[in-house]
């Protein structure tokens, strides 16, 4: 190490620094004329801005209005003002074609005089309205201007339109409730009696018109042969209401335990029908929740006398109503026709089947209604989807029950 000569070390250290102390100070130099720039920069505009300002815009604010004062006062600028719309019957309801009246009143808010259009029209109306209005600078049309349109014949009731009322470059956009005096309020009220076969239909109708109306409720069957019912509501008075209630008998019980039961209601003026709507009933062989299928095979099969008919359609919704509880139960955890099997519980609609037959030692007075329904089971549970070798094998056990 004493061998060692440092001077040239000593030499390069001392350039490098003097070398670096210039460049920083060069750094620091450009740093404060950057400063400086941004600074004396934002000064000057502040300061001509100030200057500047008031001369510029009292000229560009005097330029501007001068020559708006000068087009508002020698030419026309029409304007619309309120916009009203009425019915040529004057009830207040806007009738499939029927004439709507519009009213609008008109201004011109500019120095000069000019003859304009007003035009009126809409997607759903028959024709388009127009007219001329003249005006003198700064005036207003004397009265308001009217328009007749013709509402579309097959604009389907219960539905809003577009209405447009355009004047020059002023426009108003508006919505017509298009509609019938009387109307069916809410869903209808059902009440079913599938075992008895019996639907009670039960409506609320109102008068959404300013005068009084006759009202006649009718309803016929769209899926079932029975002969139509109505309900004359007599007169309904002006934005009142009155409830319409008809009743079916003697429908076949299976007809509303297993298939969609449909009606179509009216409501009648006259003879005009102002509104219509279909009811419709849901089946409920396959609501797991529902015991009328069960109730009614249990009547059928305590029946001196049934049809083989009625037995055989009676079987195979049983048999849907069986696919839709294998689903419930390869969804639910555990095994229910184990516990079923072996607790004698109902869990299952297969165990419900077994309790009220008891195990086919029940004595009916049609027993061919189950007859034979555990190998029937027993087959079907073969065609079941899925792979659950376990609840199978516990459906076909608990089938064996019914005999």
């Amino acid at each position: 190490m004493e061998a060692i000569d440092l001077r040239a070390t000593r030499d390069a250290w001392r350039v490098g620094f003097g070398d670096g102390w210039r460049y920083g100070a060069a750094i620091q130099a450009e740093w404060a004329y950057r400063q400086g720039y941004a600074e004396g920069f934002d000064l000057g505009v502040s300061d001509t801005e100030q200057i500047a300002y008031p001369y510029v815009y009292d000229r560009a604010y005097g330029a501007a209005y001068t020559r708006w004062f000068e087009s508002w006062s020698r030419s026309a600028h029409p304007g619309l003002g309120e916009v009203r719309l009425a019915d040529e019957s004057g009830d207040g309801v806007f009738e499939p074609g029927e004439v709507v009246i519009v009213e609008a009143d008109v201004f011109n808010y500019g120095g000069g005089a000019g003859t304009f259009d007003l035009v009126a029209s809409g997607r759903e109306f028959a024709s388009i309205a127009r007219t001329g209005v003249t005006f003198t600078g700064r005036s207003r049309a004397p009265k308001a201007e009217r328009l007749l349109l013709r509402m579309g014949d097959r604009v389907p009731p219960k539905s809003r339109t577009a209405l447009s009322i355009v004047f020059f470059d002023a426009r108003v956009e508006t919505q017509v409730y298009v509609s019938r005096p009387l109307e069916f309020e809410g869903s209808p009220a059902i009440d079913a009696d599938r075992i008895g076969g019996r639907v009670t239909l039960t409506f609320d109708v109102s008068n959404t018109s300013r005068r009084d109306a006759s009202a006649s409720v009718s309803v016929v069957s769209l899926d079932v042969r029975h002969d139509a019912r109505a309900d004359e509501l007599g007169v309904v008075p002006a934005g009142g209401r009155r409830q319409a209630s008809v009743t079916f008998t003697g429908i076949h019980p299976l007809d509303l335990i297993g298939g969609t039961s449909r009606w179509r209601a009216t409501v009648a003026r006259g003879g005009t029908i102002d509104d219509e709507r279909e009811i419709r009933i849901a089946p409920v062989a396959t609501d797991l929740s529902n015991p009328d299928l069960l109730d009614f095979m249990l009547a059928l099969a305590d029946t001196p006398q049934v049809s083989r008919s009625d037995v055989k359609d009676s079987r195979e919704l049983m048999f849907d109503r069986l696919r839709a509880d294998w689903e419930r139960a390869a969804d639910a955890s555990g095994n229910p026709y184990k516990r079923d099997f072996e607790s004698s519980g109902t869990e299952t609609v297969l165990g419900e089947l077994v309790r009220v037959t008891d195990g086919g030692r029940r004595s009916f007075a049609s027993p061919q209604v189950f007859d034979g329904l555990g190998d029937d089971v027993a087959v079907l549970c073969d065609d079941l989807p899925g792979a659950h070798p376990l609840l199978r094998k516990w459906m076909k056990k608990l089938a064996k029950r019914l005999g």
